[in-house]
């Protein structure tokens, strides 16, 4: 039993957690990189900010709408996307980072995509843009001291639970049990319709990485996040904002989510029969977050 204690204890890291297979670029260490388009001549900056453990190809296609009048600028989290692993992820500071990179460039409009963390980084850099018409999208967003951290406790039992389902000590059926409930929610073992889909998504997303977080890789990313708490400014942001949320997010709840919107005066889109991994069950998101923003023609 003492392997599965072991593992449970993983669950508080990875529950927060969207692991995808790691990007090929390397561009060096920074943490902001451009994706695609030409940060010279774009008129819009569109920022794509990741979450624990999850590397920027959770955005897709997202990934390539720069052009000329377009840039697109990913954010990266130590020791993913050919970042080192250095320092730990500060939500308050990534988000000044981002807005004095943005305010450097001199595009007209900013839009910040961010999911999970990278929805809470994208309100706190969303905040310190004056005079820059300013949007974010937060998707499965984050919510501030104490929620994730509650949140953690549910999603240790969550982890536990797959233990169990998966009878057996080995990682890697335990986190492909897991990551069900992190596509659907905690019932998906008891809707056969959502049985299907999360075999169907766990097929689509065969690469999903499957090893225990190692090399402190997890605690620089979720150290920060477990004790963030909304800044004065972030409070009263003039950025347009919108958050679609799972009605299942296990990690964090609909309920802290809404409250944390409604705090920040966020538009909120509920999406029906979702987990945490909403950019994995809803793979046309994306694009209708880039509609939305008008980023896309």
């Amino acid at each position: 039993m003492k392997g599965a204690v072991r593992l449970a204890a993983l669950a508080v890291i990875v529950a927060l957690a969207g692991c995808n297979s790691l990007s090929t670029r390397n561009t060096g260490s920074t943490a902001l990189r451009v994706s695609s388009g030409d940060l010279q001549t774009a008129k819009t900056l569109v920022y794509l900010v990741p979450g624990v453990l999850t590397s920027t190809t959770v955005f897709g296609p997202a990934l390539k709408w720069g052009r000329r009048d377009v840039a697109v600028i990913e954010y990266r989290f130590p020791g993913l996307d050919q970042r080192a692993l250095e320092g730990r992820v500060n939500i308050v500071e990534a988000g000044r980072e981002i807005a004095a990179h943005a305010a450097r460039a001199g595009a007209e409009k900013v839009v910040l995509i961010g999911f999970s963390t990278g929805a809470a980084i994208a309100v706190e850099a969303g905040a310190r843009l004056p005079g820059k018409d300013v949007g974010v999208a937060g998707v499965s967003s984050a919510v501030p001291f104490p929620g994730m951290l509650m949140a953690g406790a549910g999603s240790s039992l969550d982890f536990v639970t797959s233990v169990g389902r998966a009878d057996a000590l080995e990682y890697d059926p335990i986190w492909k049990d897991y990551y069900r409930t992190l596509l659907l929610g905690r019932n998906w073992p008891f809707d056969a319709g959502k049985r299907a889909q999360a075999d169907a998504l766990m097929k689509a997303y065969a690469d999903v990485q499957a090893e225990p977080p190692s090399g402190g890789i997890g605690r620089s990313h979720a150290n920060n996040l477990l004790v963030w708490q909304l800044t004065p400014e972030a409070e009263t942001s003039g950025a347009r904002m919108v958050f679609w949320h799972g009605s299942d997010d296990t990690i964090a709840p609909l309920p802290k989510a809404r409250r944390f919107a409604d705090r920040i005066g966020a538009e909120m889109r509920i999406l029906p029969r979702t987990g945490h991994m909403a950019l994995e069950v809803h793979a046309g998101l994306i694009k209708v977050i880039g509609t939305e923003f008008g980023v896309l023609r």
